[in-house]
């Protein structure tokens, strides 16, 4: 019995001994902007990345100030569902070197469901589309101001969603300060107008947030009435409960 437990104790120390070696030797490539390159249709956007950590980690900073609206459709199937009118930032990987299959491989974006990652690139890239949507853009703007930044978490799980040895990381942030969408002139009909985030739209949003903080900044009239109210009727319950007590006790006293 107790060889047994040894050789059960020595069999499961070596299955954790070689995946531990497996995740170190696991080699990520680097992650490439596909957007302007033109992989599928997707309109412009100027990016700078940046990678680190062996590429387990890069981050992407878009600061283009016009970006296309595109229908889903146009994109194939490594477009997400659930977006169809968005401007999209297209990314390019290949699979992890040293890695035997990547059959298991998927992609989300934050907390989503992982949808299996294409193949269909160039180059045997699997390409992953980020999508940026105009209410995103009116939501931070009127947060946050002009110098508002949405960011998008995609994680790419190269052996499966439970593998996170084999998760590589991809942040995109978009500097919405001065963002205009603009409609796909090939999909009119197809892209709906609300899917535009324009100039005004801007200027609303930018109001909204300046309202919002001139709120926080100013004293509340009603509530400051409210609190000296309170604060004399706690002195004059106060002074008549002193009164109350002292006239008890010279009572008592006599």
């Amino acid at each position: 019995m107790k060889k047994k437990f040894l050789f059960a104790t020595a069999f499961l120390t070596g299955i954790f001994t070689v995946t531990n070696v497996y995740a170190l030797d696991l080699e990520f490539n680097s992650v490439k902007d596909i957007t302007e390159t033109g992989y599928t249709v997707a309109g412009y956007q100027t990016v700078t990345g940046d990678s680190k950590d062996n590429n387990v980690t890069t981050t992407f900073e878009i600061e283009e100030n016009e970006l296309m609206v595109i229908d889903r459709e146009k994109g194939g199937e490594s477009r997400p569902e659930g977006y169809d009118d968005a401007t999209w930032f297209g990314i390019g990987v290949k699979a992890p070197t040293a890695l035997p299959s990547a059959d298991n491989a998927c992609w989300k974006i934050g907390t989503s469901a992982c949808t299996p990652a294409v193949k269909d690139g160039q180059e045997d890239d699997y390409t992953l589309w980020i999508p940026f949507k105009a209410d995103e853009l009116k939501e931070a703007v009127a947060a946050t101001g002009e110098d508002a930044v949405i960011t998008k978490e995609i994680k790419i799980y190269w052996n499966g969603e439970t593998e996170e040895d084999s998760a590589q990381t991809v942040y995109v942030n978009l500097h919405a300060k001065n963002v205009e969408l603009t409609i796909d002139p090939d999909a009119s009909g197809a892209v709906e107008e609300s899917a535009k985030f324009v100039e005004e739209d801007r200027e609303a949003a930018i109001k909204v947030y300046e309202e919002s903080i001139e709120r926080r900044e100013e004293p509340n009239a009603e509530t400051a009435d409210i609190n000296l109210t309170l604060y004399l009727s706690l002195i004059a319950i106060s002074t008549l409960g002193l009164g109350y007590t002292l006239k008890k006790r010279f009572t008592n006293s006599k």
